[in-house]
């Protein structure tokens, strides 16, 4: 049996974190906590602003602070299995859109922009197509 090695992380995977990773087969709904509705959502805590000034410490080290923010997990509405939320944006119109959709995780022209962290493995929550960038 070959090594469990992620392509992407490149790092071995327990036989645990191997099944967990398998069984979600890019299933967002299925890998991810229940999150609550945005409207149960308490405002930022004193311990979380410390967390930050962690997580801030942390992305200073790696020079990573221009590249990596924070978002607040929260739902509006139930997501379905195998869906992402897909960004797209107008460029001229300044908006942009969030909808769930069913994506070829192997599509290149998504990027990743927003994960989970809680799994074995870093989960996709939004996915930037930028086919679907326009610009004008």
């Amino acid at each position: 049996m070959r090594d469990p090695i992620d392509p992407v992380w490149g790092f071995k995977l327990s036989e645990r974190e191997l099944s967990e990773f398998q069984a979600a087969d890019g299933r967002v709904a299925s890998s991810l906590p229940a999150l609550k509705p945005l409207e149960k959502m308490a405002s930022l805590s004193e311990e979380d602003m410390q967390c930050f000034a962690e997580l801030k410490e942390v992305l200073r080290r790696h020079k990573k602070l221009d590249r990596f923010g924070v978002t607040l997990l929260h739902s509006h509405f139930a997501m379905g299995p195998g869906e992402v939320l897909v960004e797209s944006s107008d460029a001229q119109r300044r908006t942009m859109t969030l909808e769930p959709k069913i994506m070829d995780t192997t599509e290149i022209d998504a990027i990743d922009t927003q994960w989970y962290l809680g799994n074995a493995m870093p989960l996709s929550l939004v996915k930037c197509r930028t086919s679907l960038h326009i610009e004008k």
